[in-house]
């Protein structure tokens, strides 16, 4: 009986890009031969449609340099504030001065550290389609049911206005859907080992009025524990500051082409102190002579 089988060149050729496949990929030879086939593997990635362009577009479609985060992401990384998803951003530096009081650079550009000194901002912050943007500093409203936040590296002169030098960020919020009934209450809490605890609560709620209105409103309220000391005084803990606000928004479909929005955002934060900088670090000092705290109420009403 001899050892020696013959193998059909065919067959052979056949199987030769089978085998090498199954190794690439990390697939057992076994399966493959049971199988019979090698099964094409796809990866299927969330697409984000943005509006930067005034236009609903893939953001792999936008002929400019931009990134966007979905509501999964800033979810994903428990984000309530700018400071909490900026250090994600490529390109983007900022100054956290505080509640209300962060400025906000892109590609390098910048006028200086000082706030509330008259100059104008490099770049432009827009919720929806309102500006907000304040003179050098940028304001920080809650990011609350937001859909997403589209970053776009400037210049962005023509459609942002002459504030958009270094480039523009935009929150786009949740709007009202017109074909059902929900709502979500969340809340979230947390501990440092040297200061106080934090916590938020938000809820919404949509509602539809009719096929062509509804309503979508949301509340919160936050606060942020302290844990610098003054270093005069020996009060502990002196940079708390606590946050609330709401939004309703109010859309009817004139025609199947024109969706109109009446947006009202209201947000008050309340900080013991003023400039949240320590005197003496890593002991988290801060000398104060006098208590200095900042009252930052901000509105918006669009139609």
């Amino acid at each position: 009986m001899s050892g020696v089988t013959d193998i059909n060149p065919r067959v052979m050729r056949s199987a030769v890009p089978m085998v090498v496949f199954a190794m690439v990929l990390g697939v057992p030879l076994g399966a493959v031969a049971q199988q019979g086939e090698v099964s094409r593997v796809t990866a299927e990635l969330e697409t984000i449609i943005v509006t930067s362009t005034r236009r609903d577009e893939s953001i792999m479609d936008v002929p400019i340099s931009m990134q966007a985060l979905s509501s999964t992401a800033l979810k994903r990384l428990s984000a309530q504030n700018f400071v909490d998803y900026a250090r994600t951003l490529a390109g983007v530096s900022f100054l956290d001065l505080g509640p209300g009081r962060n400025q906000v650079f892109m590609r390098g550009i910048s006028t200086g550290r000082d706030v509330n000194t008259g100059k104008e901002a490099t770049v432009a912050i827009y919720y929806d389609e309102i500006p907000v943007t304040e003179g050098s500093s940028q304001p920080d409203l809650k990011l609350f049911d937001v859909e997403r936040i589209e970053i776009l590296r400037g210049p962005q002169g023509t459609l942002y206005g002459s504030g958009a030098l270094g480039g523009t960020m935009r929150v786009i919020t949740k709007r009202p859907v017109f074909d059902v009934v929900e709502g979500y209450v969340e809340a979230q809490g947390s501990i440092m080992r040297r200061g106080e605890p934090s916590g938020s609560v938000n809820g919404a709620l949509n509602l539809p009025i009719s096929e062509k209105i509804a309503v979508r409103a949301l509340g919160y309220g936050s606060w942020n524990g302290g844990f610098l000391d003054n270093g005069f005084t020996g009060e502990k803990d002196v940079n708390s500051d606590y946050t609330y606000g709401g939004r309703v928004a109010l859309s009817m479909q004139a025609n199947e082409r024109l969706n109109i929005t009446l947006t009202a955002y209201h947000q008050q934060t309340h900080s013991k102190v003023w400039l949240q900088q320590t005197d003496d670090y890593p002991n988290l000092i801060i000398n104060q002579s006098a208590a200095e705290p900042h009252d930052d109420k901000f509105t918006i009403l669009n139609a």
